[in-house]
C-alpha cells in the first residue's frame, strides 16, 4: 500500500464518526473527493469544515463539491498523516510521571501529582481541535514532547544560564492544563465548552494552577502559563520574561509545528 492509500485509510477511519468519505478522483486520481453521507454536513458543522481547510487545504467548487485539490493531494502522496500519538497513552503517562519525580520541591511535586490524578492525566482530549495534536490523547503527547524538547535543550542553555528545572518541568506540564476544561467529547468528536468560549485555556490554566499548586514558585509558574504564546494576538497577555518561559514558548512551537501534524 502506497503512502496516499495509507493516508486515505487513516482519513476514512478518523472521520468516519462525521460521516465523511475520502476517495481518489479525476482522470489521474489527482484530487481527493470528500463525500458527505449527510447532505450539507460540512455547511452545518463549521469546526470540521475549518479543520479540513486548515489541515488539508480542502475547498468547495460547484462541480467537484468538497475536495482536496491537486497541490495538497500531492503532499498526501509523500508524507504520512499523523492521526494518533506516536506512543500508547499508558507509555505517555509513565513518561510524564518520570518527569514529575525529578521535581525537587516536595510541595510542588505532591500538588502537581495530585492535580494530574484529579484530571486523569489530561483525560483523552486533543491539544487543539484544528491546528495540531488534534486526536485523542493529543494534549498528553504534546506535553511529553514539550518536556523532552525543553529538558534536552536546557543541557546546552544551562551552561550559560542557571535554569530552574523544577520550574521548567512544572511549567511544561501546566502550560496547557486549562485545555482539560475547554473541550468535551461528543458523538461527532470534541467540541468547545463554555470555559473555552468564555475564558480560553490560558486564563483557565492560571486558575487551575492557583487553585491546586502549592509552591514558592507559583508566581513564576503563572508567568509561564500566561506567556507561553508570547504575543497578545495569540492569546498571551505578556511575553516571556525569563529563560524557562522562553524555552517553553519556543519548544511549544516546535512540538506544534513539526511533531503534531
Amino acid at each position: 500500500m502506497n503512502i496516499l492509500d495509507k493516508n486515505l485509510e487513516g482519513l476514512n477511519s478518523y472521520y468516519d464518526k462525521n460521516g465523511l468519505i475520502f476517495c481518489k478522483y479525476g482522470e489521474n486520481e489527482q484530487i481527493i473527493r470528500i463525500i458527505e453521507k449527510q447532505k450539507y454536513y460540512l455547511q452545518d458543522n463549521t469546526d470540521i469544515k475549518e479543520e479540513l481547510k486548515w489541515k488539508y487545504g480542502a475547498i468547495y467548487k460547484p462541480k467537484l463539491l468538497w475536495h482536496i485539490p491537486e497541490k495538497e493531494t500531492t503532499k498526501l502522496k509523500t508524507k504520512k498523516l499523523k492521526l494518533q500519538p506516536f506512543e500508547d497513552s499508558d507509555v505517555l503517562k509513565y513518561q510524564l510521571d518520570c518527569y514529575v519525580e525529578k521535581i525537587q520541591e516536595n510541595s510542588l511535586k505532591i500538588s502537581l501529582r495530585n492535580l494530574l490524578k484529579e484530571i486523569e492525566y489530561f483525560s483523552n482530549i486533543p491539544c487543539t481541535k484544528i491546528y495540531h495534536h488534534t486526536y485523542e490523547y493529543g494534549l498528553l503527547e504534546h506535553t511529553v514532547q514539550l518536556l523532552d524538547l525543553s529538558t534536552n535543550i536546557t543541557e546546552t542553555i544551562g551552561k550559560e544560564y542557571n535554569i530552574d528545572y523544577d520550574l521548567l518541568i512544572s511549567g511544561c506540564i501546566l502550560h496547557d492544563m486549562g485545555k482539560v476544561n475547554c473541550y468535551e467529547k461528543t458523538e461527532y468528536g470534541f467540541e468547545n465548552t463554555d470555559t473555552q468560549n468564555e475564558q480560553g485555556h490560558i486564563v483557565n490554566g492560571i486558575k487551575l494552577a492557583a487553585q491546586y499548586i502549592k509552591s514558592v514558585k507559583l508566581d513564576a509558574i503563572i508567568h509561564i502559563i500566561a506567556s507561553h504564546h508570547s504575543e497578545k494576538n495569540w492569546g498571551s497577555p505578556i511575553p516571556p520574561a525569563r529563560p524557562e518561559a522562553w524555552i517553553i514558548h519556543t519548544m511549544d512551537n516546535l512540538s506544534a509545528k513539526i511533531l503534531g501534524n
